[in-house]
């Protein structure tokens, strides 16, 4: 069995001319104090490092950062001014490693 190759208008939009490098898992509390539990993909593009994230309604993309850090802080500070509380991420992929959720949770805390 041949499978084609898929045309660019068949590949999703966040992987065009990106390279993944890290998976986030991420935990908080909506505006409605709803807990969810969603990834957030780093991606490397030409300009740098982005952070996409998506939850019901609400889908991020940080503008290019010099390190993966850098971006997802950037994700959880836009998540923040959005209402989302009690913030913590893990890292479970670096590249197509799966870390196997051996990596302790970080907090985010609102900024004072």
């Amino acid at each position: 069995m041949t499978m084609a190759t898929p045309t660019p208008a068949q590949v999703p939009t966040p992987t065009r001319g990106r390279l993944r490098v890290e998976i986030h898992q991420l935990e908080g509390f909506d505006r409605r104090d709803k807990s969810f539990n969603r990834n957030v993909e780093i991606w490397r593009t030409a300009q740098g490092y982005v952070a996409y994230f998506q939850y019901e309604g609400l889908e991020l993309q940080t503008a290019p950062a010099l390190r993966p850090a850098e971006a997802l802080k950037a994700l959880v500070s836009a998540m923040h001014r959005r209402g989302v509380s009690n913030i913590r991420t893990r890292l479970n992929f670096k590249g197509n490693r799966y870390l196997a959720e051996r990596l302790p949770w970080v907090s985010h805390p609102a900024a004072p």
